[in-house]
């Protein structure tokens, strides 16, 4: 049965980019009737989710440098 005939109660949660061609994809997705969740509000200060987890990584590994330093 193809995907655009399927009845889905839950939400797909997707996770695009933060730019016009990942805003296309999520309304192109939501306007074929696609029950989609917008992950992006959770790293919409980043370009993409990929960008969010190193944002993340080298904040954790700044704090632990900077609490290893001796003063």
């Amino acid at each position: 049965m193809p995907i655009s005939t399927r009845k889905v109660s839950i939400p797909f949660k997707l996770s695009f980019d933060n730019d016009q061609a990942g805003r296309q994809a999520l309304h192109s997705l939501q306007s074929a009737g696609i029950n989609v969740e917008d992950m992006s509000r959770h790293y919409s200060r980043y370009k993409d989710l990929n960008e969010y987890h190193v944002a993340q990584s080298l904040s954790t590994a700044e704090k632990a440098n900077w609490q290893s330093k001796d003063y």
